[in-house]
């Protein structure tokens, strides 16, 4: 085979690469839950407010940060249905093997997003005791 037609098959190839590339990129940001949100929650119990901002690189997940503790970590999972989804959120940073209070656990959460906006429920267990948070998200521009 000669250095030119090699040179054309490997042009090709990146060509299709860059081409397969785009239209994941394209596909992932397609999806409604795709990018930065932010906003406030509660926890059921006491009705205490807090900041909450996540960010999806993708819908199968993202990460978690709490301005106020602060705190954060990885969202893993995916869509439940009709611009739903459902993550386990593992806390990676302030969690309570690093503070004895105000601090975040794991959990899960269920968000839905219509548009702009998204509505958060919060689901954690933590020795035995059951947490609770609600609250609404924005999308970032």
């Amino acid at each position: 085979m000669s250095p030119k037609h090699l040179r054309g098959l490997r042009g090709a190839s990146h060509a299709l690469t860059l081409v397969a590339m785009s239209a994941w990129a394209f596909s992932a940001s397609a999806d409604p839950i795709v990018g930065t949100w932010v906003g406030k929650g509660s926890h059921t119990r006491t009705g205490s407010p807090f900041n909450m901002r996540l960010t999806f690189v993708s819908p199968k997940g993202g990460v978690s940060r709490y301005s106020d503790v602060p705190c954060g970590g990885k969202l893993a999972g995916g869509p439940s249905g009709d611009e739903k989804y459902e993550y386990d959120e593992t806390i990676l940073y302030n969690g309570p093997d690093e503070r004895s209070e105000n601090y975040c656990i794991n959990g899960r959460m269920r968000l839905s997003v219509d548009g702009n906006k998204m509505t958060y429920e919060g689901y954690a267990s933590n020795n035995g005791e059951d947490f609770g948070s609600t609250g609404q998200l924005q999308r970032e521009p």
